[in-house]
C-alpha cells in the first residue's frame, strides 16, 4: 500500500520509505524531502479558511461524516480493512472505529455547542460579541502543526476537527503507529469536494520523527504546535518550536478507578470493565489502576466475567511478540510479588492482578490488564498528581466528597465509572479548553459615551482632570 503526501488538498507525489508496521505487513509513506519544506510554507501561506462562515465548515463536516455513516461508502470499507490489515484491529474494532468518526463529523449540534462552551459563542469567529465593556472576536492563530501521535484513530479526528473549527490551516504530521486514519480523513474531505476551503485547509506529511531537517524547518514556521505523545515527542517539539510558537501539550497520562464495591458490586464491575476493555488501554482515559472498597477478590471475580463478556462483545486481536512478552513479564512479576493474577485460561485477553501496592509509575503492559488495590474508605485517596488525566468514580455521588482533594492533588478530570471515553461538553482536556488556544481574541473596547463598570456618566478624561473630579469617581 502506498500513503501518499496530502499540500492543501491535493495528493503529491513524493519520495516514498517502506515502513513497518504493527501487524507486519510493509507500506510505502511518502517522506517529506529536504528541500520540500519551502515550497509547503509556500503553499500554506494563505488561509482558505479565514473567511468561510463557521456553519459553512460544519454543513461541509457534516456532508463528509454522512459519507462514513454509509456502508456502502467504499473510503469506510477501505479505512476498515487497512486498518485490519496493518494495525491488527479485529473487524469489530475498526467498525467501531469508522461509526465514531462518521459520530463526530455528523454532530452538527455538538460542534456548534463545542464552540459555545470554549470559545463563549458558537459564532465568535464569524463576529464581534459583546463582553462586558467590549467586544470581541476569535481569530485562527494561523498555522497550526498537528504533531499527531498513533495510538488511537480519535487523536487525529480530534485534533483535525479542531484546527478546522477554529478556521487555522492545518499542517498534520502522520504518526507512524497510525498512518491510516489521517489520510483516509483528509482523503474523505477531497471525495465531497477538493476544492472546498476545509480541504485546501488540511495538509498531511510525514517524516522521520527527530531526524528531518524539513520537519524541523516546519516546526519552527509554524504559529501554534498541538502535540501528541510520549516523552520523546514532547522533548522534540519543545526543541524544535520557535521562540514564540505557541504550544499545546497533550504528553502522556495514566487515569484510574476509585470504586466504592460495597454499593452494587455488580453494576460496577460493568463499568469498570468497559473503562478497561475500550481502546486496549491505549488511550489517556483508559483505566489501568483501580482503588476499591470491599471486598477485593469477590470483585476481581465480577469483573472477570464482564472482562470476558467484553472480549466477545469487542474482541480484540491477538497482541504482537512484544506486547505478549510486556504482559506476561508484568504478570510474572505481579505473582513473583505475591499478587494474585486472574486471568482466561485460553487465549490471554483480559488479566486482573490483586496487589496491594501496585507501582503506579512503572511501564503499564496494557491489553486489557488491570490491577486492583484495596482502601479503606471512600475518602481514602492514592498518590495522584498531574499524570493522571482522568479518575472515575462509583458510585458517581462520592464525586462530590472527592473532586476538591483531586484537584488539588493535580488530576485534571473526574467522571463516572464507564464513561471515561466520552468527553462531555464544558469538559477540559488535560486541564485546557483546546480551542482556546487555537484562536487569538482580540478586543473592541466599548466608546467613552458608555458608561464604565460602577460609574454613573460618561468617561471624559479630560474634564475630568479640568474639574479635579476623580474622586467622585469613587465608590
Amino acid at each position: 500500500m502506498k500513503c501518499e503526501q496530502i499540500l492543501c488538498g491535493v495528493t503529491r507525489p513524493t519520495g516514498l520509505r517502506l515502513v513497518a508496521t504493527p501487524t507486519g505487513e510493509e507500506l510505502f509513506l511518502a517522506e517529506l524531502g529536504s528541500d520540500e519544506a519551502d515550497d509547503i510554507l509556500a503553499a500554506t501561506a494563505t488561509n482558505p479558511l479565514i473567511d468561510v462562515p463557521t456553519d459553512a465548515i460544519v454543513a461541509f463536516l457534516h456532508n463528509v461524516g454522512k459519507n462514513w455513516k454509509s456502508h456502502e461508502y467504499a473510503r469506510r470499507r477501505l479505512y476498515i480493512r487497512h486498518l485490519c490489515r496493518y494495525l491488527g484491529y479485529t473487524e469489530r474494532e475498526a467498525t467501531v472505529e469508522a461509526d465514531w468518526l462518521a459520530l463526530t463529523l455528523c454532530s452538527h449540534f455538538r460542534i456548534h455547542s463545542l464552540l459555545e462552551a470554549e470559545l463563549g459563542d458558537r459564532y465568535a469567529l464569524d463576529r464581534w460579541v459583546p463582553h462586558y465593556e467590549s467586544e470581541v472576536r476569535a481569530w485562527p492563530r494561523g498555522r497550526v502543526l498537528h504533531y499527531l501521535a498513533g495510538n488511537l484513530p480519535v487523536v487525529a479526528v480530534t485534533s483535525i476537527l479542531r484546527g478546522i473549527l477554529t478556521k487555522n490551516v492545518n499542517i498534520v504530521k502522520v504518526p507512524s503507529g497510525d498512518p491510516i486514519t489521517t489520510l483516509a480523513l483528509a482523503a474523505s474531505f477531497a471525495d465531497v469536494d477538493p476544492d472546498h476551503p476545509v480541504s485546501r485547509s488540511l495538509s498531511v506529511l510525514w517524516w522521520e520523527s527527530g531526524r528531518s531537517k524539513a520537519g524541523l524547518e516546519i516546526a519552527q514556521s509554524v504559529d501554534t504546535i498541538v502535540a501528541w505523545g510520549g516523552e520523546d515527542t514532547m522533548r522534540w517539539v519543545a526543541s524544535a518550536a520557535g521562540p514564540e510558537t505557541d504550544v499545546t501539550w497533550f504528553g502522556p497520562r495514566r487515569s484510574i478507578a476509585l470504586i466504592d464495591a460495597t454499593h452494587s458490586a455488580r453494576e460496577a464491575a460493568r463499568r469498570l470493565a468497559h473503562d478497561v476493555a475500550f481502546y486496549q488501554q491505549r488511550a489517556c482515559f483508559s483505566v489501568h489502576q483501580a482503588f476499591v472498597v470491599g471486598d477485593v477478590p469477590h470483585f476481581s471475580e465480577l469483573v472477570g466475567e464482564q472482562l470476558a463478556l467484553y472480549a466477545e462483545l469487542l474482541p480484540t486481536s491477538s497482541p504482537t511478540i512484544d506486547e505478549a512478552a510486556a504482559q506476561s513479564m508484568a504478570l510474572l512479576e505481579a505473582r513473583f510479588a505475591g499478587a494474585a493474577v486472574r486471568e482466561p485460561s485460553g487465549d490471554r485477553e483480559w488479566a486482573i492482578v490483586e496487589a496491594a501496592h501496585a507501582d503506579s509509575t512503572a511501564p503499564h503492559p496494557l491489553g486489557r490488564t488491570l490491577y486492583l488495590s484495596e482502601r479503606a474508605s471512600a475518602s481514602d485517596l492514592p498518590d495522584l498528581g498531574e499524570r493522571v488525566q482522568t479518575v472515575a468514580i462509583y458510585p458517581f455521588d462520592q464525586a462530590s466528597t472527592v473532586r476538591d482533594a483531586l484537584g488539588r492533588a493535580g488530576v485534571h478530570r473526574v467522571v463516572e465509572l464507564g464513561m471515561t471515553n466520552l468527553f462531555r461538553i464544558g469538559s477540559t482536556h488535560d486541564s485546557v479548553y483546546p480551542l482556546t488556544r487555537l484562536v487569538r481574541i482580540v478586543s473592541c473596547d466599548l466608546p467613552s459615551a458608555m458608561h464604565a463598570s460602577g460609574v454613573t456618566t460618561p468617561i471624559d478624561q479630560m474634564r475630568i482632570l479640568e474639574d479635579d473630579s476623580f474622586y467622585e469617581l469613587i465608590p
